[in-house]
């Protein structure tokens, strides 16, 4: 049962860092690449840009994950 708490509290984590990492994107979008609009391209169902956006999310959250222990 203990293993149970602890794996959801991992996901639960693990989730977390991805919305933080999805907003931390969207906060520096202009910054990093000011010439390419990221949510425009989402919305256009831009597949490789939609790629870029949800692997860079998931390195992150995994990073800090790994890092956070």
């Amino acid at each position: 049962m203990n293993f149970v708490i602890y794996a959801g509290v991992k996901l639960f984590t693990l989730f977390l860092l991805m919305l933080a990492g999805g907003v931390f994107l969207k906060a520096l979008d202009r910054l990093i690449f000011p010439e390419i609009d990221f949510a425009a391209e989402l919305e256009r169902e831009n597949g490789a840009v939609a790629i870029v956006v949800a692997a860079a999310i998931v390195a992150w959250a995994v990073a800090l994950a790994l890092v956070l222990g």
